[in-house]
């Protein structure tokens, strides 16, 4: 019934140039101060492919990080401008005090017996950042995949041949760094570039809103 009568704007917001629906009907709820629900029902699995290249990884990590720079109302882009931010300055806290919690161990362990007392503080609160921020990954990856796996126990659309492999954690770290070494880049190409593709589609953005949508078998028609 809301979306017939329009509420809150959400449908003409999808209809009008809308790229994401979830984030679009999230910035009218809180907007509209309307509440936000997500019941176990409407959650769906998405299977990926095992394999990826760095380009396909690339480009996931840019489909992303584009949907930041679109919004429908000057609230959506108030709300999505300052998440770009955070995604944009994370990485510039995270991966070095990794680096930082990594060099204060080293020095902890090569130093310990004749090192002063304000080098072993240094080198164990170091190593405590770091080994916080290692715990809270594993601890977001293994509730990710707990969810996962009772989603699919619950037989809730499972599909077919659908099964969750065990976590391999050094390829989660390695995922995560890698992520976040590319996360400023995104950024950059996402403010750079008015141009995403998905799945061979080119959707082109300006002032926040999608204002070309290119498939390829349209333009091999016309070739």
């Amino acid at each position: 019934e809301d979306l017939r009568k329009d509420k809150g704007g959400l449908v003409s917001a999808w209809r009008h140039g809308g790229y994401s629906d979830d984030l679009i009907a999230a910035a009218v709820c809180t907007g509209n101060r309307f509440p936000i629900v997500c019941p176990g029902s409407a959650i769906m699995l998405s299977p990926l492919r095992g394999e990826w290249t760095l380009s396909q990884v690339w480009n996931y990590i840019r489909r992303q990080v584009f949907v930041l720079d679109t919004y429908s109302s000057p609230h959506n882009r108030r709300v999505n401008h300052l998440t770009l931010g955070v995604v944009a300055a994370l990485p510039a806290l995270i991966l070095p005090g990794l680096a930082v919690s990594a060099w204060g161990c080293l020095r902890y362990v090569a130093s310990v017996g004749y090192a002063s007392g304000s080098d072993i503080t240094l080198g164990l609160a170091t190593a405590a950042v770091g080994g916080a921020a290692l715990a809270g990954l594993v601890f977001m990856s293994d509730c990710i995949h707990s969810s996962c796996t009772r989603w699919l126990e619950a037989g809730r659309g499972r599909p077919r041949d659908v099964a969750l492999c065990p976590l391999e954690w050094p390829k989660v770290v390695l995922g995560f760094l890698l992520m976040y070494a590319l996360l400023p880049c995104a950024c950059v190409a996402t403010l750079a570039l008015d141009s995403i593709q998905w799945r061979g589609i080119t959707y082109r953005k300006s002032g926040g809103r999608i204002v070309g949508v290119a498939h390829p078998r349209r333009l091999e028609g016309k070739a």
